[in-house]
Order: C-alpha cells, then structure tokens, then sequence
C-alpha cells in the first residue's frame, strides 16, 4: 500500500479501541494461489467494499470493487488465464537398491522443499489479508 494513499485517523476515532469483524466473499471461493495474486493486485489500488448481508454467524458476506469490476469478474478473468494445475507429486516407495533409494531420497526432499514453499507462500497471504483488513477497516471507519 503506498503511504500517500494512507489518512490521519480523526482524533474522535482514537479512542475507540480495535474491532474487527469476519468477512466473506460473495458466491465465490478462491484458491490460495488466486488469493496470492488478488491480494497483491488489489493492495495498490483503491477498493470499495459493498456488504450485501450479515449472516447468522455475524460474518459480513461482502463484494470488493475495484476499478468497477467486482471480485467476481476479476477471479473469473484470472482462471481464463491461467494453465490447469499440474498434478501432484508422487511418493515413490522406498526400494532396496542404492540408486532407487537415493531417488526416493531426493523425490521426498523436494516434496517437503515443496510443502514448505507452500506454507511460507501462505504466511505472506496471510500477512497480506491482515494489512489489506486493516485497510478496509480504515476506509469502513472513514465513512
């Protein structure tokens, strides 16, 4: 998020101590890699968020707009693009011969290098939604 975008919390408002609320988006459901790819698209730009309800959970079911273009149409737009998925990788049994075993060595080494990329590529997703909440909240507490 670029700073200049950023306003002074109104004295009024400092007082009030920190509230979160769940939110969800509407009629879709993202993979982490799409959530990766939106977060990153999204921080530097603009976003209304528009509630359409509060279920019984009290989570907000919520659309983000940006640029006039929903959430929605954003994501669909992106799976046009990208390639399927490739498969997953296999887990060799382990085998008797030298040779055999130090390939299922390394196959099992780069499934957990691989795993690992994974969880770290998580954590920044995860580190990304708390700074993307924090700047929707700003904006919902600005209006």
């Amino acid at each position: 998020m670029n700073i200049n975008r950023l306003s002074e919390c109104p004295e009024s408002l400092r007082t009030i101590p920190w509230q979160s609320v769940q939110i969800k988006f509407a009629n879709i459901r993202l993979t982490d890699d799409e959530r990766y790819e939106i977060l990153k698209d999204f921080e530097t730009e603009r976003s209304e968020m528009k509630i359409l309800q509060k279920n019984q959970q009290d989570i907000y079911v919520v659309d983000l707009i940006t640029n006039g273009k929903s959430i929605d149409e954003y994501v669909s737009e992106l799976r046009k693009k990208q390639p399927p998925p490739p498969p997953p990788p296999q887990i060799l049994p382990a085998v008797q011969s030298d040779v055999k075993s130090e390939n299922t060595t390394n196959d099992n080494l780069t499934i957990l290098i691989t795993e690992q990329r994974r969880q770290n590529r998580l954590l920044e997703q995860l580190l990304a939604a708390i700074n993307t909440s924090n700047a929707l909240l700003t904006q919902l507490v600005q209006r």
